[in-house]
């Protein structure tokens, strides 16, 4: 899950990096989205991209620290 903007350069580049490797997620835009609003109020974060990758929460996009979230649900060939 991916709680973003269509603006947030870092959340442009965090979708590109998930479709480049072909990770599936559900994309939520916290701008026009009341569901993907209040989802994202719920995580108690002021800041995107909030990508959520199992039990982790990844705050930024950061791609070592994304590759090792995803390292660890079984996404490790994706790279």
């Amino acid at each position: 899950m991916l709680y973003g903007t269509e603006t947030c350069p870092y959340c442009i580049q965090a979708r590109a990096y998930l479709r480049e490797r072909a990770i599936p997620f559900i994309d939520r835009n916290v701008d026009s989205s009341d569901q993907g609003r209040r989802d994202f109020a719920s995580l108690g974060k002021q800041a995107v991209p909030v990508i959520l990758v199992g039990d982790r929460l990844l705050t930024g996009f950061n791609k070592k620290h994304l590759d090792a979230a995803l390292d660890q649900v079984g996404y490790s060939d994706a790279r």
